[in-house]
């Protein structure tokens, strides 16, 4: 299971947890697994916009409209699943974060709308399974970006990107690296730290983690002309 480290973790707690109690028992001497080390999970990247195209065009149609939730939301994917129609207020979804408890105020971009419109209203939820009953676990959406992530014309997107070296070749995409996704957005479009973090339930110091790149790209692009304007080499002075 290394290739999907946090669902190994998660059997590693449950069998340290089961094995603990079978100690307890007399079942057995020792917990073999509380020696074993937990896989590290790496970073959450933002999906690249090139495999975030092809996934949208490769998906269907609940598992699209997960992708667009978590991008245009910038939630976690158990706050997705729990977005409910009624939360929705002039256009702001409401909500408090299931993991942290923050009250979150999200303006929904005409893109999630638009969205939301291309599926029949089946759930109270925006989010539902194919027998129109809501998710009860975060379980389901992850199978289903892994499968997309399998599909072949996804892999090639994803081979081009590293072959470009835009990527690492063992880099993966979680529902919460569109999470970053947003923050990046956020930021792009001049809100402030606090702002950002105010919409996606952050701390100004995660705003700041997870918007670095984006934000040393666009200090890049407004010192361009000032940078590119001068003279890199020192004119000799004549003597």
């Amino acid at each position: 299971m290394a290739d999907t480290p946090g669902k190994a973790n998660a059997w590693l707690s449950v069998m340290r947890s089961l094995l603990a109690y079978g100690t307890r028992l007399d079942m057995r001497a020792d917990n073999p697994a509380s020696g074993i080390k937990r896989l590290e999970l790496g970073e959450h990247e933002p999906w690249p916009a090139d495999l975030l195209a092809v996934a949208l065009e490769k998906a269907t149609p609940m598992t699209r409209l997960a992708i667009v939730t978590g991008l245009c939301s910038g939630q976690r994917v158990s706050d997705c699943i729990r977005m409910q129609y009624g939360w929705i207020e002039g256009g702001i979804m409401e909500l408090s974060q299931k993991k942290t408890g923050k009250a979150v105020a999200i303006p929904m971009h005409g893109f999630w709308i638009g969205e939301l419109k291309n599926l029949p209203r089946s759930a109270t939820t925006l989010l539902y399974e194919r027998s129109g009953a809501p998710f009860k676990t975060t379980g389901a959406i992850q199978a289903r970006l892994r499968d997309l992530m399998a599909d072949k014309d996804v892999r090639e997107v994803h081979a081009d990107l590293v072959a470009r070296e835009l990527i690492a070749p063992d880099s993966t995409f979680s529902f919460h690296g569109l999470r970053k996704n947003a923050c990046c957005y956020l930021l792009e479009l001049g809100l402030s730290d606090t702002e950002t973090g105010s919409i996606l339930g952050m701390s100004s110091e995660m705003v700041r983690h997870y918007g670095k790149r984006a934000r040393a790209l666009m200090i890049a692009r407004n010192a361009a002309e000032r940078v590119t304007g001068g003279s890199i080499v020192p004119i000799a002075r004549a003597r």
